[in-house]
């Protein structure tokens, strides 16, 4: 029985598929990571160890489960790990120095680092279960 030969070209593809998703996996927030991987698994012990105490905790007697609500404040750096965003401050800064040597000075000075607040509302069982998670802006 022959087998196929795989094309040559068709490894650089490939190559190329695995580079992308690996760097838009980097590109998520490392806290959706664990919360992907930890629902039907991570216990409410367990995420207090890694996140701490929970802003707020509210328990439903209807259906016997718990919501636990945590507000994350992030900077620029932190929701762009790999550094996308700098590609233009880069640019900015170039810009900046050529003005100064023209005598212009420089353009705007260097912006403020802005910053977004999240909001994770976790849903554990009765059994103290992540069973599914959510985040919003707050």
């Amino acid at each position: 029985m022959k087998h196929a030969k795989f094309p040559v070209w068709a490894w650089g593809w490939w190559g190329l598929i695995l580079a992308l998703s690996f760097v838009l996996g980097a590109c998520s927030y490392w806290r959706d990571a664990y919360l992907n991987n930890g629902v039907g698994n991570v216990t409410e012990e367990g995420v207090r160890e890694k996140w701490g105490k929970p802003h707020i905790v509210k328990t439903s007697l209807l259906d016997d489960q718990t919501t636990w609500t945590y507000r994350f404040v992030l900077t620029e750096e932190e929701m762009d790990p790999i550094g996308l965003s700098s590609i233009g401050k880069d640019v900015s800064a170039i810009g900046n120095q050529a003005a100064s040597i023209i005598g212009k000075g420089p353009q705007g000075g260097p912006a403020p680092e802005r910053v977004k607040c999240f909001r994770y509302n976790l849903i554990f069982s009765q059994e103290k279960i992540l069973k599914t998670w959510d985040r919003e802006p707050c």
